[in-house]
């Protein structure tokens, strides 16, 4: 089962920077995970949240800002803001980044310029429309489906995905095992979320997803992930 570092290395260092996504490469995650969204001068920053809020106390959304103030009020709480320029510079692993691209009208130029970084994007999309513009770039391996709905799997795969997102809380509701045998044959990969340890992931909720028949599991605790792997391999 692939590890997956959601947000990067995100108990280590701060979510969503250049650290924690070179760390979590370093030790062996299968893809690190980072967001994707633009400014209001079309600036793309890598950034999770919609609002400026939690992460500087800020009332403003990414959208409403331009770059030079969303830096700004971010240094003012001591983030120091990761653009996807900076990313293309920086980051030089072999290891993919699954890029979740939070901007609703995502289209063929922005899967060119992705594919024209040289980074092994792996494209995490909201939206089957979405989809077919990037699958016209990039293969179906490269383009993940951030399903809102557990239902929704079908229309992802029809449109070019080729790997399914499903949270934990779904999959009691949901057979893997049908999902992958579909005509598509795509990936499942879970996003760790429960009531006790949240996105961090437990050897326990590890166990579970890889008798499920996961493909791959999204953690913020992505060295507890790597460890957990590597006794599977011994056993």
């Amino acid at each position: 089962m692939k590890i997956i570092a959601h947000r990067g290395a995100s108990l280590k260092f701060r979510e969503n920077s250049i650290d924690a996504l070179l760390f979590a490469a370093k030790i062996g995650a299968y893809a690190v995970e980072c967001d994707l969204r633009q400014t209001k001068d079309k600036q793309y920053v890598i950034f999770h949240d919609k609002n400026l809020m939690r992460m500087a106390g800020v009332d403003l959304n990414v959208a409403d800002i331009t770059l030079p103030e969303m830096k700004q009020h971010l240094q003012n709480a001591g983030y120091d803001l990761l653009t996807l320029n900076v990313l293309g510079e920086k980051y030089k692993p072999k290891t993919p980044v699954l890029l979740h691209i939070k901007i609703t009208d995502a289209d063929e130029n922005l899967a060119y310029l992705l594919k024209n970084t040289g980074i092994d994007f792996i494209c995490g999309l909201t939206g089957a429309e979405t989809v077919k513009h990037f699958n016209k770039i990039f293969d179906k391996d490269r383009i993940l489906a951030f399903m809102g709905d557990k239902n929704d799997a079908q229309s992802y795969l029809d449109n070019g995905a080729g790997i399914i997102r499903l949270w934990e809380q779904w999959i009691s509701n949901i057979n893997i095992g049908d999902i992958k045998k579909l005509p598509e044959k795509p990936e499942v990969w879970i996003m760790a979320n429960n009531n006790f340890t949240g996105n961090n992931g437990s050897n326990e909720s590890l166990n579970y997803f890889h008798d499920l028949g996961a493909d791959g599991v999204l953690i913020n605790d992505v060295e507890l992930g790597i460890k957990w792997l590597s006794s599977v391999k011994k056993t």
